[in-house]
């Protein structure tokens, strides 16, 4: 068996109206499992950087860094990796960006990469897991605003 102390992180930017009640959701669901959680508020500028998303990933990704003493697992997933390397070829990023998101860069670990978000939604729902949606995610906006 591992010797492992799980800890989680949720960094709270205030970008949806439901910023709130994600960091609710968060706070109830380590509660329930015994994990110690850290909500960490941060302000995103989007006047710095390439707008708002890229500001905000690159305040996430500092405010996590900052906070842990080990390795930092992320949920990306291979739904995510098709849409970031879609994007960095349309943007003319070349070799580097059709690479995609690595599964580990530094102490940044990404173990769903592999894994479709729908087979992720299915182990979900077997076992009674209760997640928060971001609408971001279907907003166009963001696609278009990097």
């Amino acid at each position: 068996m591992l010797d492992l102390h799980l800890t989680a992180v949720h960094v709270h930017h205030g970008l949806s109206e439901n910023a709130d009640k994600w960091s609710g959701h968060c706070v109830q669901t380590c509660a329930r499992l015994g994990i110690d959680l850290s909500v960490i508020n941060v302000f995103v500028n989007p006047e710095l950087g390439e707008g708002i998303e890229a500001a905000a990933r690159k305040i996430r990704l500092d405010a996590l860094l900052a906070h842990s003493s080990g390795r930092i697992c992320m949920a990306h997933h291979a739904d995510d990796q098709a849409e970031t390397v879609l994007h960095n070829l349309l943007r003319g990023s070349g070799l580097r960006g059709a690479g995609g998101i690595p599964v580990l860069r530094g102490c940044v670990l990404r173990p769903f990469l592999d894994l479709p978000k729908e087979s992720l939604h299915e182990y979900a729902a077997e076992h009674q897991l209760e997640w928060v949606e971001d609408e971001s995610n279907k907003d166009r906006y963001f696609t278009h605003s990097n």
